[in-house]
């Protein structure tokens, strides 16, 4: 998905043994509808720099699921949409799979909106080594679920923080600002959403 014409492609890294590796990793540059999928022990080693799901796209997704299935990446994980129309870039980490980068982060620029992630299942990680960053440019959302967790040393959220506890429904919390949360790992159903 490196051109406006590089959409609708797909990416399938599946079984114990299988390895992608990359010097540096971009889905969805430019394109729209682009996937990546790591699944049943698969692996994707992005060695020497950051990944980015998103850019100028919109609609790419990156999908890690079942025991053993790894993304790692040597720096940063970018969740994002830049200009106006540019929205709905992902990532579901789920039943096992794991997602490892120094800072993540979920966020938009010039009118690009709608990114988020997904944890969900159990064992589902999202390790981030550094930071998390949620907004504040644009609408994003994280969502753990299910067993899924996310880990990362210190967390800011934007403006605000909404969760939800099954027996007791939402509460909504007021974070001016930004706010750090330290060497703490999440899970249950909880969405941090601006």
């Amino acid at each position: 998905g490196n051109g406006v014409s590089g959409s609708n492609n797909l990416a399938l890294v599946t079984g114990p043994g299988s390895v992608l590796g990359t010097a540096t990793f971009f889905l969805g540059f430019s394109g729209a509808g682009n996937q990546l999928i790591v699944s049943n022990g698969g692996w994707v080693v992005n060695a020497n720099a950051s990944g980015t799901i998103g850019g100028n796209g919109s609609n790419n997704l990156v999908r890690v699921t079942g025991p053993g299935s790894v993304w790692s990446n040597r720096f940063a994980l970018d969740i994002k949409s830049i200009g106006a129309g540019n929205v709905n870039n992902r990532l579901v980490v789920e039943d096992g799979g794991q997602v490892f980068n120094t800072d993540g982060s979920i966020d938009g620029l010039n009118g690009g909106g709608n990114n988020f992630a997904l944890v969900t299942g159990s064992g589902a990680v999202w390790n981030n080594s550094v930071d998390l960053h949620i907004g504040p440019n644009a609408r994003a959302a994280l969502v753990a679920s299910n067993g899924g967790s996310w880990l990362t040393f210190n967390g800011t959220f934007n403006p605000g923080l909404s969760e939800f506890t099954p027996g007791v429904g939402w509460r909504h919390g007021s974070l001016p600002g930004l706010s750090s949360v330290n060497n703490m790992s999440y899970g249950g159903l909880t969405t941090i959403d601006r």
